[in-house]
């Protein structure tokens, strides 16, 4: 089968489960570019942004993400799982970020007397 631009994502879906890697060339074609800016507008890095967008999408082929399309769209979900991963991606930054105090006390103490 051939995939035309009126081919629905639910079709997309259904031949990306069944192994056909165009389809989810096809997928990804359509909703990297909105899922890269939601990501770009919500980190503020590019680099984190585009590591979000290849989450989302190797969730997606993989089966890590299950989309529902009787829930919404295609898009709507990969936008929500964006949002999820990047509130898990500054949850761990915060985790390994130091304290100010404690950075400073370690400054202070690095410094000859």
């Amino acid at each position: 089968m051939t995939i035309t631009p009126t081919t629905t994502d639910d079709d997309l879906l259904r031949r990306m489960r069944a192994g056909q890697a165009d389809a989810f060339a096809a997928l990804y074609r359509c909703h990297q570019g909105p899922v890269y800016r939601f990501a770009l507008l919500r980190c503020g890095v590019a680099g984190t942004a585009a590591d979000i967008v290849q989450e989302c999408f190797m969730g997606l082929l993989g089966g890590r993400f299950a989309f529902d399309p009787l829930r919404g769209t295609l898009q709507h979900f990969l936008f929500g799982v964006a949002r999820i991963l990047i509130l898990k991606h500054e949850a761990a930054r915060r985790r390994e970020a130091p304290l100010p105090a404690f950075a400073e006390a370690e400054d202070e103490a690095a410094e000859p007397a």
